[in-house]
């Protein structure tokens, strides 16, 4: 094995680790019921929480942790020096990986036309796997990478050294793993609590209702974006028999998050909380990309007929910021950690999709 091929293939093992860590990460935040942190508003949120993120149940980026722990163990062979079958099954493997990054990719920009920075960097790490696939070993090496590394050491020495790296490489995966586990932080609190009295609550829906919705959410959080349009058609098909109850609870790291609730609330004191509820979401992107976003929400407020005026006094007021911090702080000491955060009759769900909802409602009426 040539000196550039040998560290070519170290460079693959140190990848397929990297993408084994990040598709980790990724189930452990969705096994724990919490959303990844992300730093840049490219819509993280929503493609991690979005119908598609699951196979049959199965989260994807379990998947993607199983295929980078199989190049991981395939590279590590490589570098032993394996026979023609390890080399064919990492190419075919990495062709894989490349096929499933490019349809993963066109999903996002196409279909959800959001990006999460997580599963662009695994799609990254699978393209740079595939293009380091085919220049891995040139077909002269093929045959003989075997037969030089027998004859170079006797066999049980061989087997010890071989038996030495799978072992290390074993080691090196679970301490990657425990570490991530112990970094990513806590499950979300599934028994978490939340006020039942709904008087003083922004709601939709009869104040008697057998059931009850409750969603905890930021306007800034693309996620509470994506599930916005799975509960708009709700509130119209249940309008008569289940109170829709939306609290505020605006991220820390969101820049515009408390400013946008400030508007909705605005709005709300005009009786058009709803209506701006879904203009904030449907138009998330502009208003939470720009330098200032209160132009907009001018412009959404015209677009309601709101007293303009009166619309700003409200949206400055001392008594708004103290209704949602008083909102978000009841929220976070009933154990709500994320958005968005949906309770059904007192219970914590989180469904996926518009029939995950529509089937915990009926089960309840």
């Amino acid at each position: 094995m040539t000196g550039g091929r040998s560290v070519l293939r170290v460079v693959l093992v140190v990848l397929a680790y990297a993408g084994f860590l990040i598709s980790f990460y990724l189930t452990l935040t969705h096994y724990r019921n919490l959303v990844p942190p992300c730093y840049v508003t490219t819509g993280c949120e929503s493609v991690v929480t979005s119908p598609y993120s699951t196979i049959l149940g199965i989260p994807l980026s379990l998947i993607g942790a199983v295929y980078f722990a199989a190049m991981f163990f395939l590279g590590i062979s490589l570098l032993m020096g394996r026979n023609d079958t390890v080399i064919h099954t990492y190419e075919l493997l990495a062709f894989v990986g490349i096929l499933a990054a490019v349809v993963l990719l066109l999903l996002q920009a196409v279909v959800l036309k959001a990006y999460c920075i997580y599963c662009l960097g695994t799609e990254v790490i699978a393209l740079l796997i595939w293009a380091g696939s085919l220049l891995v070993a040139s077909p002269g090496d093929r045959g003989a990478i075997a037969d030089s590394r027998s004859r170079q050491r006797p066999r049980s020495s061989v087997l010890a050294w071989k038996g030495t790296r799978w072992a290390g490489g074993t080691l090196v995966l679970i301490v990657g793993a425990l570490a991530i586990s112990l970094l990513t932080g806590s499950a979300a609190v599934q028994n978490a609590t939340t006020n039942e009295e709904y008087a003083h609550d922004i709601t939709a829906g009869p104040p008697g209702a057998k059931v009850v919705l409750v969603e905890y959410a930021d306007f800034q959080c693309s996620g509470c974006a994506g599930y916005a349009k799975l509960l708009t058609p709700l509130r119209s098909e249940y309008r008569d028999e289940v109170l829709f109850v939306f609290r505020f609870f605006p991220l820390a790291n969101h820049r515009w998050g408390m400013i946008s609730s400030q508007v909705a609330y605005a709005a709300f004191l005009q009786g058009r909380f709803w209506e701006m509820h879904d203009l904030l979401y449907e138009n998330q992107k502009e208003w939470s990309e720009s330098s200032d976003p209160r132009p907009y929400f001018d412009a959404y407020a015209t677009r309601l007929g709101l007293d303009i005026d009166t619309f700003h006094e409200d949206a400055d007021a001392q008594s708004t910021r103290d209704f949602i911090n008083r909102q978000a702080t009841e929220g976070s000491d009933g154990g709500v950690n994320h958005t968005p955060w949906f309770f059904l009759n007192g219970s914590t769900i989180q469904p996926r999709d518009t029939a995950g909802f529509r089937k915990l409602i009926d089960a309840q009426l």
